[in-house]
């Protein structure tokens, strides 16, 4: 027995399960084919028959899901509209469900489900009846979707196959549909779908000034509602509050008139964020002349199903300005309350229809609301407030026996569970859950997923498992909450005018009239609403030998991914609801390559001690609250901070162009580092630890090494330098920060800066109640620094804020204090090495003598004490300061029996002279006779003598520069 019709209320759905009940079994059709437009409805049919086929359209009206029997393939060419339901199962005549062999859902053809006009709506009370939400469930072997499926919100489309094909065709569940909002009895109303009371207050007079509502700040507008009173809803408990809205840049509404000796004074300010649109009418109110203000948020969101456009509404109403009704009234789905003279729904009422906009001839400004001729700032009000919240979901959701929402279960899902999946131009859009779980993904190119809240179970049978297309990191929806205030209050101004003129003296008269303003104001502060909204994925779980995540991914409640190479090429985030982010979320992983991000909010741990990676790129950003890295290799570019600590124990590590930081310590220790072009930040302690080789790649290198707490090497490296390498060291106040540096203690010598960690600069930074203290690695070792510089705070006390212990030497070899001022300073722990002229301590200078440029120690050479050439002019002021040495004795001397010829000079302090010879005055070649230095920091005689044997000889003498 088949019916057709379109009748549609509570019993004709009861009489259509009855009549499913009533029809009699029939044989097993081998094809059932649909080809014009039948709808069943109070009664089903019941089709018995292996294969289904429409090409029309099918109508059916259920308290049910619909169901076929003993069908295995089910094909769909046209319209399927079902209330509540479809289910594509094989069911067989006992009862037991199964997969079917086939469903397929065309190109152009659409099955939806929509909810019944009796389906208990979240937010219109409880229904005596409990319906099945609208759904759509397919489970067959081979499932191919080129057309859409749509189910109303808040509804659950499950697909279940081992060969799942959703190529370019559409799943979504509808946006919310708002139906309005209903009073009840002037006491109670219901609310419109998934809008809830935040607080309300008022309806009642308070005492308050009025002249500050609207002004004038910084060239603009200001709002500034005054402190009213509202209540809260806390689990059934009421709690009162005080409250203020305020906001700058309001959009402007107002409509203003006069009546004989009244004036009418409405507006609508308005704040709204980007992305959101707001339009406002007038309607006259139902008493008087004066008016309902009516305000209409809007926001559209492009469908990715339809590749259309969504408009998200909603209508806010007052009617505070004439309503008598100063109630509250109370919301029949929750213990909560909304003034009367208020509405909030998604779509619009009547007034918005024949409602006018704005008079665009009234004058905006703070003169809008009070003027100066206004008999009172202080007056007599009545007032409404209101906090609505508008939420993303049909329906509460499921909550767990601790009042957690259960995420598995939240209204308007898409869940697909597949062998093989392919998802190559699929279009999703969900609003609870989009829950995806395959055991291959064959493609996901140009897909468009969209939803709140994610969750993945994928893997592939394949080389790669990429994830492209099918996360995101944000949404349009419209939701959140918004605050409204509205007041009614009066005042008064007169006017004089000039009337008839005196009969006795003939002069005109003066005459005062007085009118009274009525104001009403609605202020709306509606930056609490959102059209962009973060995306979420809940579990992520990835089975693969190489996992690529191009996409952005936000994780919030687990993640587990088994594959030997990991690389996220996209925003990828862990929040919180991880504890630690380690081995047993990657299990597998051999290989990590970060080149976009990886954030996570909790601690990090990449490999084990015992089982560190084989190799770790980053050339994008790693963020983590505190992060302890394993890698045999380390290739780094890119950006890496901890909140806390920092520790990396890394084989063979390359940084080049990398900022690495922390807000707590950094410990790093490994085989070899070569870095260069980076930073490195321990707001707390930097400690370095390589057994190999630890060096920049010179003058050039541009590092930076900054701490808060001192830098401590405690193993020289088996070679290299850090000559480009700037150490910044800030003591904190109060603090004393340690300095341990390993270098091998090869005394005043320029050797000391070869292979022997040797630092280019340190910038020490030390308050009067701190100091900086230097300890040796070991019983001796050194510190060769290029440039040393302390700040100028430092420059007058500075013996009193470094502390060099025994078995520690600082040598420097250019410095902003005084060279001989530092040397031999702290018990001869700090000594200058006036011989070294690197590319960062010298500076170049032509010799006369030599007759080229040579490069000469820069301190020397800007020395206020030392006289090189020893002419009695410092080398600071001295403009050629190694000119001729002025020889100050010459003569012959006898030795041993021996002739000697004797030269002797002033050498200069920590100078070395060359001294040649040569037969001829006018040729010949001069060669080296002798080398001699003075070591002290005083002009000395120095002498040399030769043996002649009676042969003449010519002489000179020259500043060396080593």
């Amino acid at each position: 027995m088949i019916m057709s019709g379109s009748t549609t209320g509570r019993i004709s759905l009861f009489l259509a399960a009855l009549g499913m009940v009533l029809l009699a079994r029939s044989q097993t059709l081998d094809l059932y084919e649909n080809y014009g437009s039948n709808t069943y409805d109070p009664l089903q049919p019941l089709i018995d028959a292996r294969t289904f086929v429409n090409h029309g359209e099918f109508v059916v009206g259920s308290l049910y899901p619909f169901d076929t029997l003993n069908t295995l393939n089910y094909t769909n060419r046209g319209v399927m509209i079902g209330a509540v339901g479809f289910n594509f199962h094989h069911l067989s005549g006992d009862g037991s469900r199964g997969l079917a062999s086939l469903f397929r859902n065309e190109v152009n053809s659409l099955v939806s489900v929509v909810t019944s006009e009796f389906f208990p709506q979240p937010g219109t009370g409880v229904s005596d009846f409990v319906l099945t939400p609208a759904t759509v469930e397919i489970a067959a072997t081979n499932v191919v979707n080129r057309g859409i499926i749509e189910v109303a919100a808040p509804g659950v489309v499950e697909i279940r196959g081992d060969f799942v094909d959703l190529s370019r065709g559409g799943i979504q569940i509808l946006p919310i549909e708002g139906i309005g909002t209903t009073v009840i009895g002037g006491t109670n109303f219901q609310p419109d779908v998934a809008i809830s009371d935040g607080y309300w207050g008022g309806i009642t007079n308070f005492i308050a000034d009025s002249s500050g509502i609207l002004s004038s700040f910084g060239g603009g507008l200001l709002v500034q509602t005054p402190i009213h009173l509202v209540t809260n809803n806390f689990d059934g408990f009421v709690f009162p509050s005080l409250q203020s809205l305020a906001f700058a840049q309001p959009d402007v509404f107002a409509i203003s008139n006069a009546v004989g000796t009244n004036v009418l004074v409405q507006a609508i300010l308005a704040a709204v964020p980007p992305g959101i649109e707001v339009e406002a009418r007038f309607t006259p109110g139902d008493y008087g002349d004066r008016y309902t203000t009516l305000l209409e948020l809007s926001s559209l969101a492009t469908n990715v199903v339809t590749g259309e456009h969504d408009n998200h509404t909603l209508y806010l109403k007052d009617e505070l300005a004439w309503n008598t009704n100063h109630v509250v009234l109370g919301n029949l789905n929750e213990p909560t309350y909304r003034p009367a003279t208020y509405e909030v729904a998604r779509v619009p009422s009547l007034e918005w229809f024949f409602g006018s906009p704005p008079d665009n001839s009234v004058v905006i400004g703070p003169e809008l609301l009070y003027q100066t001729t206004y008999s009172n700032t202080v007056t007599t009000n009545l007032y409404a407030a209101y906090r609505p919240q508008v939420g993303f979901l049909v329906s509460n959701p499921v909550l767990d026996s601790e009042g957690n929402q259960i995420i598995d279960l939240l209204p308007g899902r898409i869940e697909i569970r597949a062998g093989n999946l392919d998802l190559e131009r699929a279009r999703f859009r969900g609003e609870g859950l989009v829950s995806i779980q395959a055991d291959h993904v064959m493609g996901s190119a140009h897909a468009a997923l969209d939803g709140l809240n994610f969750a993945y179970d994928l893997g592939t049978t394949n080389e790669v498992l990429e994830i492209r297309n099918l996360a995101r990191d944000s949404t349009e929806r419209f939701g959140g909450s918004l605050d409204m205030f509205s007041m009614v209050w009066t005042n008064q101004f007169g006017l004089e005018e000039e009337g008839d003129p005196d009969p006795d003296t003939g002069e005109p008269t003066l005459t005062t009239n007085f009118f009274q303003v009525v104001n009403h104001v609605m202020v709306v502060d509606a930056l609490g609403m959102v059209s962009d909204y973060p995306v979420f994925t809940h579990d992520f779980d990835a089975r693969g030998r190489r996992l690529v995540i191009h996409d952005d991914i936000a994780v919030v409640r687990s993640f587990h991914a088994d594959a030997e190479v990991v690389e996220i090429r996209g925003d990828f985030t862990i929040y919180g609801g991880l504890i630690d982010f380690d081995g047993t979320n990657l299990p597998e992983m051999k290989r990590l390559d970060v080149s976009g991000l990886m954030d996570i909010f909790n601690r990090l741990t990449l490999g084990l001690p015992a089982a560190p990676l084989e190799d770790l790129s980053l050339s994008g950003t790693l963020t983590a609250v505190s992060q302890r890295v394993f890698t045999d290799r380390l290739e780094h570019s890119g950006r890496q901070s901890a909140g806390d600590r920092l520790e990396m124990y890394t084989g063979a590590a390359t940084v080049g162009g990398a900022e690495i930081g922390s807000g707590g310590h950094i410990d790093w220790r490994g085989g070899d580092l070569r870095i260069r072009d980076s930073t490195v930040t321990a707001s707390k302690q930097l400690r370095l630890e390589f057994e190999g080789i630890l060096t920049d790649a010179g003058a050039g290198s541009d590092n930076r090494l900054e701490t808060g707490d001192g830098v401590r090497i405690v193993r020289r490296p088996a070679g290299g330098d850090l000559l480009g390498t700037t150490v910044v060291s800030s003591v904190p106040r109060f603090s004393q920060a340690i300095h341990i540096w390993p270098s091998e203690d090869r005394g005043v010598a320029p050797e000391g800066f070869e292979d022997n960690l040797a630092l280019g600069r340190l910038d020490l930074s030390a308050p009067a109640s701190g100091s900086a203290r230097f300890l040796p690695a070991g019983d001796v070792s050194a510190l060769y620094v290029e440039v040393l510089q302390l700040t100028e705070a430092m420059e007058s006390n500075w013996r009193d804020l470094i502390e060099i212990e025994e078995g520690m030497t600082l040598y420097f070899a250019h410095s902003n204090i005084e060279a001989t001022e530092l040397d031999e300073a702290l018990e001869g722990r700090i000594r200058w090495v006036s011989d070294y002229a690197g590319e960062n301590s010298s500076v170049p200078v032509f010799h006369p003598g030599l007759g080229r440029t040579i490069r000469v120690n820069r301190s020397l050479i800007e020395s206020t004490v030392i006289d090189s050439d020893g002419d009695g002019t410092a080398n600071a002021v001295d403009p050629e300061p190694f000119g001729e040495v002025r020889v100050t004795g010459v003569g012959l001397e006898t030795e041993e029996g021996e002739q000697r010829f004797r030269i002797t000079w002033n050498g200069a302090p920590r100078s070395t002279y060359l001294v040649e010879r040569r037969a001829e005055i006018a040729g010949g070649v001069w060669e080296e006779f002798e080398r001699i230095r003075n070591d002290s920091n005083r002009i000395v005689p120095l002498t040399v003598t030769d043996d002649i044997a009676d042969r003449t000889r010519f002489y000179r003498v020259s500043f060396l520069p080593e």
